[in-house]
């Protein structure tokens, strides 16, 4: 019989955001994980506006939309 391996500190949390957005009906694009992974780092204390410019790859239209959804799904 095997044991599942633990999953390192926080990363059960951010698969459970991950799981949340994808059965809310979001699909898990590169910049929602991306989004996902740095509001998880500041948990959850960080602007809008500083996620669009920590990442200038990611529109800043796609920044508030996906932030509209992960509210939206809890």
């Amino acid at each position: 019989m095997t044991t599942p391996h633990p999953h390192p500190a926080g990363t059960l949390a951010l698969d459970d955001a991950v799981e949340r957005v994808r059965t809310g009906g979001g699909r898990i694009t590169k910049a929602r994980r991306t989004l996902l992974a740095d509001l998880h780092a500041h948990g959850g204390r960080i602007t809008a506006e500083e996620l669009a410019e920590r990442h200038d790859d990611i529109d800043t239209a796609t920044v508030y939309r996906a932030l509209a959804h992960f509210e939206e799904v809890g």
